[in-house]
């Protein structure tokens, strides 16, 4: 028997969500500021990570998409 529990979904109706939005509606921009800044993984990527970067044209992504359909 599988580990992973199945969810069955109806189309049409969605589930209650766990995010509670009175909270976050309660936080400050200060709070939020402070938080991404005390979080390292909310950092920005530095240079080293543009210097790897690819740039890729937006046409030649279309392009290339269309060919596939």
């Amino acid at each position: 028997m599988s580990a992973k529990r199945i969810v069955r979904r109806i189309p049409g109706r969605r589930g209650r969500g766990k995010t509670d939005w009175t909270r976050v509606g309660a936080i400050s921009d200060r709070e939020i500021e402070s938080a991404v800044k005390a979080d390292a993984d909310a950092a920005p990527p530095g240079a080293e990570f543009n210097a790897e970067a690819i740039e890729i044209s937006p046409m030649l992504s279309i392009r290339r998409a269309a060919v596939r359909l």
